[in-house]
């Protein structure tokens, strides 16, 4: 069991197809209330270096409280320390 946080509520996508080369650095695990199936996936955050910086993406953040999340915080605060 690998450690990890939740989201309650927050908005899914699902299948997500990149394209050219990303630094993969977290997945996400989904499980449809209506259905019970359970989807995962790596493409829930991930950076490109690109040019003079580099882009983040995460998946999370689409509801103001998934912020209130503190590993999510975190997250967000290492990315930016990266980036200096």
């Amino acid at each position: 069991m690998l450690p990890g946080t939740t989201f309650p509520d927050t908005e899914v996508y699902l299948n997500h197809v990149l394209t050219g080369e990303r630094i993969l650095l977290l997945g996400m695990k989904y499980t449809d209330a209506k259905t019970g199936r359970v989807y995962m996936q790596d493409t829930a955050g991930w950076m490109l270096p690109t040019g003079k910086g580099t882009v983040f993406y995460f998946m999370m953040g689409h509801r103001a409280e998934d912020f209130q999340n503190a590993a999510y915080r975190r997250l967000l605060s290492n990315a930016v320390e990266y980036s200096k």
